[in-house]
């Protein structure tokens, strides 16, 4: 069984990471991952500059990019979107296109169900909205959160 990362973020995601998308590709290529994702904050900048060196390396891309979702209650939480299809890439530049032009907090949690197709949602980690209900010991939010992103 191969290890693929999932939440990789490159220069793109600006004061965030100082990885060059072929630094990453070729590290990837050395420790023979078969896949890789680039995970951007908010944007796809780096997208197709990651899919020409993956192909050149052999190893699958996988697109993708962290989005921060705005509750109703304004409330912000990162949330990973993976393109699994082509649906799923075209939903993730409409999403990162909405975030750049009409709303740079985010986009509204329920834009993200008219756009959820071809989309696979992961957490991002402790700073994610299920995690931080786990820390707020609030289980049965937690568990209802998850079964609305199945």
């Amino acid at each position: 069984m191969s290890f693929v990362h999932l939440h990789v973020r490159s220069c793109y995601s600006l004061l965030t990471s100082p990885a060059k998308i072929s630094d990453l590709v070729k590290k990837a290529k050395d420790l023979q991952f078969s896949a890789l994702a680039l995970t951007d904050e908010n944007v796809l900048y780096g997208a197709i500059p990651f899919y020409m060196e993956c192909k050149r390396y052999g190893i699958r891309p996988i697109i993708g990019m962290i989005t921060d979702i705005v509750l109703e209650g304004e409330s912000t939480y990162p949330l990973v979107l993976l393109a699994k299809n082509e649906t799923g890439y075209q939903h993730l530049i409409k999403i990162s296109s909405t975030i750049q032009t009409k709303t740079q907090e985010g986009i509204p949690e329920k834009w993200l169900w008219h756009y959820r197709g071809g989309l696979i949602a992961l957490t991002p980690g402790k700073s994610g909205q299920i995690e931080t209900l786990l820390a707020h010991n609030e289980i049965t939010k937690a568990k209802q959160l998850l079964e609305r992103y199945k």
